[in-house]
């Protein structure tokens, strides 16, 4: 396989040690939560019992109930992404969380 390993051992690289700081988000059914990243996190995991709705554009996430083409519309389950920054400075470090249904979302922070 030709190639090289670099952009997959800086993805490993979330994955040395558990994370010391994790907010556990309790949603209801159809109730949008803004979440914040704590002071120094760089990067977010995510963990859940069920499915979630993420906008990180800086709106109120909804459950989607139309096709939305524009660009706007939320991101289902996502499961890890860099916050602000070099890497990424389009992502922010608040977005609006939502659920379809009562769900346990885990968000584990990470400064990497």
């Amino acid at each position: 396989m030709a190639g090289t390993l670099s952009t997959m051992e800086q993805t490993l690289e979330i994955y040395r040690k558990a994370p010391t700081y994790i907010d556990n988000i309790v949603l209801a059914a159809g109730v949008a939560k803004t979440v914040s990243a704590p002071t120094g996190a760089t990067h977010c995991l995510f963990s859940s019992n069920g499915n979630y709705f993420v906008n990180w554009q800086g709106t109120t996430a909804t459950v989607p109930a139309a096709d939305i083409t524009d660009g706007t519309g939320v991101e289902i389950n996502p499961v890890g992404r860099a916050l602000g920054g070099v890497d990424s400075a389009d992502t922010p470090k608040t977005f609006s969380i939502i659920s379809n249904a009562a769900t346990i979302v885990a968000v584990a922070w990470l400064r990497i």
